[in-house]
């Protein structure tokens, strides 16, 4: 009976949770989540506000950097997904019209192999161009918060070795896409999470016997670069060496050109959206002391790792739900929609309820030298996380039908944020950046409801009304608890 039980457990261990896109996406998370548990109160507590001011405003410009990845990475994983799936290239541009299930019996592996070469070289650009703009516009964005630096060469030593090390990063993304287009993404994340571990490990190291600013990053972003080279490697032996068996192949225009009209307009609208996200970071580190910077930059930050977590939800299934999109299977795709965003949302109300309720209480804990954000900011920013939420994931739904509208929404939202800030900034101060989000996600909403739900046969009402409408409401009512809460005492 105990073996029974024992190889019962094993088997649930293996083909539910170490095989689990959405938990290992959790642990995953979990352990990024518990190296910032880490290394937080180690710039709280022994940096200045100069430096803690610099750590954030570099993961600030990283974030940024990632986004341009992020952005770029979505059609590629979504074309690969097909393309593993039996999709073949010419069906790709009229896909969002598809309403029945169909598709191949099996790869075309020379299709497949264009597709890899048309990704390589498109990468390749991106970096060099990636590397080329955070030369200039980066160093420009750094400069004043590094000369509030005691030691300003340390600072300025960091910036390059981030510069050269998140180019190189840039490009072994190209691996890690390939992982998720077959639907690797437990593996992925099992390879995060031990390279991740290995990092915070080696974090409290440095923190020990030799704390500064350069040598935290360094291990930081050397981790980033072994955790690339680990994507490279799975890459090349997952499926029984299918990426090295597949034909030889050209850079193949009309490919690209069938690539590029979906890409461009996903990385044209995800470095929008990071701008957006980012920019404000930026404009308060030029803007205000680096003791009001660092606090803003802090509370952004704890809601930056809640989107990160609620967003991981939701993207170790898109791999699957490209290609149940791709193959017409609604039967199949709407159960699994429901479900991921139930768990992202219940995540996200979860995050917020920590922050609000025990984010100061775990700062004076620690005695740290940065006080977290009024409380009205911590409100407005727990508003524009879930509105970004719902946008981002349905235009992402959208994405998976290949009927790609977010560069039409980013250029709205970029023109009404940007509008707002230019307008209000100097009657509401700092709260000024969360709520030009939470305007301008409001004024496209009827762009998205208009447009995207269509393409998986439903409609708002249908849809949200046992999903994004309740948890708006829930939302509602823990901000006032904890504003009550703040009134009373």
């Amino acid at each position: 009976m105990i073996k029974t039980l024992l190889k019962s457990g094993g088997e649930f261990f293996k083909n539910r949770l170490y095989n689990s896109s959405i938990f290992t996406s959790w642990v995953s998370q979990g352990i990024k989540i518990l190296f910032n548990i880490i290394t937080l109160p180690i710039v709280l507590k022994e940096f200045t506000p100069e430096e803690a001011n610099v750590w954030f405003l570099f993961f600030t410009i990283i974030g940024i950097g990632q986004g341009i990845q992020l952005g770029f990475n979505t059609t590629f994983v979504r074309f690969i997904s097909y393309s593993f799936s039996g999709v073949r290239i010419a069906e790709f541009i009229t896909l969002k019209d598809k309403k029945e299930k169909s598709f191949l019996s099996h790869i075309d592996t020379q299709e497949f192999s264009d597709l890899i070469i048309v990704l390589k070289k498109t990468f390749l650009a991106l970096t060099a161009v990636y590397f080329l703009l955070m030369v200039v516009l980066g160093t420009w964005g750094v400069f004043k918060p590094i000369m509030y630096l005691e030691n300003t060469s340390e600072g300025w030593n960091t910036w390059t070795l981030i510069l050269v090390s998140s180019s190189i990063t840039l490009y072994f993304t190209i691996y890690q896409i390939y992982l998720l287009g077959i639907n690797k993404v437990s593996l992925i994340n099992r390879i995060n999470t031990v390279v991740s571990f290995i990092g915070i490990i080696s974090v409290v190291l440095v923190s020990i016997y030799s704390l500064n600013l350069f040598n935290i990053f360094f291990v930081v972003q050397l981790i980033t670069l072994f955790n690339g080279f680990c994507y490279y490697y799975a890459a090349r032996i997952v499926n029984n060496n299918f990426l090295k068996k597949i034909p030889k192949s050209f850079f193949k225009k009309e490919v690209f050109n069938v690539v590029w009209d979906s890409a461009w307009k996903s990385g044209a609208t995800t470095i929008i959206a990071n701008i957006i996200r980012h920019v404000s970071g930026i404009i308060v580190a030029q803007l205000f002391t680096p003791l009001v910077s660092a606090s803003f930059l802090f509370t952004k930050r704890l809601f930056d790792i809640l989107e990160g977590f609620t967003q991981v939800t939701f993207q170790a299934k898109i791999p699957e739900i490209a290609s149940l999109r791709g193959r017409g299977d609604f039967h199949n795709l709407t159960p699994l929609l429901r479900k991921v965003l139930y768990i992202s949302y219940m995540v996200l109300l979860l995050g917020v309820i920590g922050i609000l309720f025990l984010g100061q209480d775990i700062l004076d804990l620690i005695k740290g030298n940065i006080e977290l954000g009024e409380p009205l900011l911590l409100v407005a920013f727990s508003f524009a996380s879930l509105l970004s939420r719902w946008g981002g994931v349905n235009l992402a739904i959208s994405n998976q039908a290949n009927n790609v509208i977010e560069h039409i929404n980013a250029l709205i939202v970029f023109f009404i944020y940007f509008l707002f800030i230019l307008i209000f900034y100097k009657i509401l101060g700092i709260i000024v950046f969360p709520l030009a989000l939470i305007i301008s996600s409001i004024a496209t909403a009827p762009l998205i409801i208009k447009k995207t739900y269509k393409t998986f046969n439903t409609t708002f009402l249908n849809f949200e009304k046992r999903m994004f409408i309740p948890v708006f409401v829930i939302l509602i009512i823990i901000n006032l608890v904890y504003l009550y809460n703040y009134i009373e005492f």
